[in-house]
């Protein structure tokens, strides 16, 4: 009955002959998955929200990158209106 099981794939788990390392030098993982708080191995509901918490909690970088992307956006703004035209002078009052 061997003919019905299905064929297991073949696993490559080559060891470098003179490394003395703990893990494989040819391991292939993301070059920022230590840095990701999404790159977490267990999964789950709680785990998740915990996560979640945990990055809601980190409000300095946030704070900064939100400051960041107001700026651009602003100067964008201002970039796009000069670029068609609109008169910046309603702004500022005109004594006479």
């Amino acid at each position: 009955m061997a003919f019905l099981r299905m064929k297991s794939n073949k696993k490559f788990e080559y060891q470098p002959r003179f490394y003395k390392g703990k893990e494989s030098p040819y391991k292939m993982t993301h070059r920022f998955d230590a840095y990701r708080s999404t790159a977490q191995q267990t999964r789950g509901l709680k785990n998740k929200l915990l996560w979640a918490l945990e990055d809601l909690g980190d409000k300095e970088s946030s704070r900064e990158s939100n400051r960041r992307v107001l700026l651009i956006a602003v100067i964008l703004f201002f970039i796009f209106f000069w670029i068609m035209g609109f008169d910046f002078g309603i702004f500022f009052s005109s004594n006479g």
